[in-house]
């Protein structure tokens, strides 16, 4: 809005600043005139000088147009830098979980004086089990989701994983646990292994990245693809189609929880292992 405002008042301040200027000038070369002070061709030389200082007027005026849009960036920038570090209370590690949650009589508000968005939430999800969140708009599925990875803490309750309180936990030994499948998939202009692999703090190889594939049953159209695994994706994954782009962030979901071990050993609770929070929208 200041950068919208100040290109508006831009040229008319402008204007009248040349306008004024211009009228003294000629107020002044008529005085001199009527004493014999000044000539016409020097009257025509203040005009003109007059006219060709309009456009670097203009120039320079707009000068703060961009200055409003550089502080209206740097605003949001400064934000960001100025927020404070997530809190990790947390002080124990966890390897890998089996993936038993437990939400013992959960409240949450967003703020202290809101009403409750979850009112005392008892569930319990057994190892392997695949839960959906199904309820109307606004009734908190995302908000329980999102206390699994502790993006929120609950307001009061807790919730455990394998019987550890997860704020016990580290928040980089709980998230190692967690792998996400979001409706909107985000694939970057890099191969299709790179995308598979992307999230690993390591080398991964391509026998781990097949393994997956296979898993999250990719491989039956990466190999149609001209390179295959070496195939570029496109900017946002544009040369896939939507089902595959799910497959592809499936197969990441799979490496990044490790399941290609249990590849040879096809089990139906797959999915179901990968502890992913489902959000049916």
């Amino acid at each position: 809005m200041k950068q919208a405002a100040a290109a508006a008042i831009n040229i008319p301040i402008v204007q009248m600043v040349a306008a004024v200027a211009l009228a003294v000038i000629v107020y002044l070369a008529t005085e001199q005139s009527r004493s014999d002070e000044t000539t016409v061709g020097g009257f025509l030389s203040f005009i003109t000088a007059m006219l060709m200082l309009t456009p670097p007027l203009k120039r320079l005026a707009s000068v703060s147009e961009h200055l409003q849009r550089g502080l209206a960036a740097s605003e949001s920038v400064f934000e960001l830098l100025d927020t404070s570090s997530e809190a990790d209370t947390g002080k124990t590690l966890i390897t890998h979980a089996s993936g038993q949650l437990k939400f013992e009589h959960v409240n949450f508000s967003y703020q202290q004086d809101e009403k409750l968005a979850l009112r005392d939430i008892n569930l319990e999800i057994p190892v392997g089990q695949t839960v959906a969140l199904v309820g109307a708009s606004g009734s908190g599925k995302s908000t329980l989701a999102n206390l699994v990875p502790r993006f929120y803490s609950p307001s009061s309750g807790r919730i455990t994983l394998d019987g550890c309180d997860l704020a016990e936990l580290t928040l980089t030994s709980l998230r190692a646990n967690i792998a996400l499948v979001s409706q909107e998939v985000v694939l970057f202009n890099d191969t299709v292994a790179a995308n598979i692999a992307y999230g690993q703090i390591r080398t991964v190889p391509e026998a781990e990245i097949i393994a997956a594939a296979q898993a999250a049953h990719a491989m039956e159209f990466i190999r149609e693809m001209p390179q295959g695994l070496q195939t570029l994706v496109g900017e946002r994954g544009v040369r896939m189609s939507g089902g595959q782009r799910q497959r592809i962030a499936i197969a990441r979901a799979i490496l990044r929880m490790h399941l290609f071990l249990f590849w040879m050993k096809p089990h139906p609770h797959w999915i179901a292992n990968l502890n992913v929070m489902c959000k049916l929208r």
